[in-house]
């Protein structure tokens, strides 16, 4: 079984709708994997943050309907001191925007309980940058966005194979 030339070697261009195609899959494949792979880098960061004692200025779950049914989102303000300085922070998450309602919803209930007990909040601060704190550095995951890059990456390899794989010279004769 021979194989042929394959249509980018053989001289004919591939179709701009196939480059489109492989550009579009490729943000796919990114956009899937971005959280992921920012999360994963500042996650080794964030094992040198330190914790520092907070003083939450604002906690609520607000709801909110989207079609017919209720979601909820999460605003939290908190101050902390650390090097001398004071600074404030609204972040949660090492990704915030990342984590599913549930995961905002957990963090909710246990900084309302906490707060309610008269206990201790911490965060967790950047010594290298002060000025960055998160409430909860546990890593989050999302299948959303690995199910998005999965199926980037299939329709990538699929147009790929298409577009640039050799075909066999009798099936070109025979078209």
């Amino acid at each position: 079984m021979a194989r042929g030339p394959s249509r980018w070697t053989s001289g004919e261009a591939p179709a701009l709708l196939i480059m489109l195609s492989l550009l579009w899959c490729l943000g796919l494949v990114v956009t899937g994997l971005y959280n992921p792979v920012r999360q994963w880098l500042d996650l080794g960061a964030a094992q040198g943050y330190v914790a520092v004692p907070v003083a939450l200025r604002r906690l609520e779950l607000e709801a909110y309907p989207v079609g017919s049914e209720q979601h909820h989102r999460l605003h939290v303000d908190y101050e902390y001191q650390l090097a001398g300085a004071s600074f404030r922070s609204q972040a949660m998450f090492l990704v915030d925007g990342f984590p599913s309602e549930g995961q905002y919803a957990a963090l909710y209930e246990r900084l309302r309980a906490m707060r309610d007990q008269g206990k201790p909040v911490v965060a967790w601060a950047d010594p290298r940058q002060p000025g960055r704190a998160v409430l909860d550095r546990t890593p989050v995951d999302c299948a959303g966005n690995y199910f998005i890059a999965g199926v980037g990456m299939l329709f990538f390899l699929l147009t790929a194979g298409f577009a640039f794989l050799p075909r066999r010279q009798e099936a070109l004769r025979e078209a």
